[in-house]
């Protein structure tokens, strides 16, 4: 996505504050920073909802939408964006694909609220007790029209550790074709 060419708003669906300086500077109280981590993720999180990004590289996408803002020549700095990201895994949207912090994988909702849906979608189609297959989850027929169909195996996997440590499915990581992985969900 583009940063919008002449303002934002309601006609781009990117918040009037990515257009004000202070956005791209860390606030240094708690409370304040917290509150524009909160908005910094609703801006990433309609970012990669639009663009269909389940990674940011920090380096590459520092100098773009969103961390950037040409108009106005501001951008977040680089320790700044890993800052975000590190407060992005805590509230788990994401997690680090290496120790240089370098990738962050990470998702428009968070993991938690992903593993909610997927689970209840096993529960409402009666795939409880039955073993499915990574792909299935991800790019099966039986998941065509839910949200979650198409989502890349990797943050597939991600979710359902979630699901795994709430007991709530197991994974069989047999092989070395994750897609082929198996799933079976679980009652509690």
């Amino acid at each position: 996505m583009a940063a919008p060419k002449n303002g934002g708003g309601n006609d781009s669906g990117i918040p009037e504050y990515w257009f004000m300086p202070p956005f791209f500077t860390l606030q240094v109280i708690e409370k304040t920073k917290q509150t524009q981590f909160e908005m910094w993720i609703d801006l990433i999180a309609f970012w990669l909802k639009q663009e269909k990004k389940t990674a940011i590289y920090v380096n590459k996408d520092s100098q773009n939408f969103p961390f950037t803002n040409k108009q106005i020549n501001r951008a977040l700095k680089v320790d700044d964006i890993r800052a975000l990201l590190d407060f992005m895994a805590t509230q788990k949207y994401g997690s680090w694909n290496d120790d240089e912090r370098t990738i962050f994988s990470v998702s428009w909702k968070s993991m938690n609220a992903w593993a909610t849906m997927i689970y209840e979608w096993a529960v409402n189609q009666g795939q409880i007790k039955k073993i499915l297959t990574l792909y299935d989850i991800h790019s099966g027929d039986i998941t065509a029209g839910a949200e979650f169909h198409g989502l890349d195996s990797g943050l597939i996997l991600k979710i359902l550790d979630v699901l795994e440590d709430e007991g709530k499915c197991q994974v069989f990581k047999d092989g070395a074709v994750v897609d082929e992985y198996g799933v079976k969900f679980y009652e509690t």
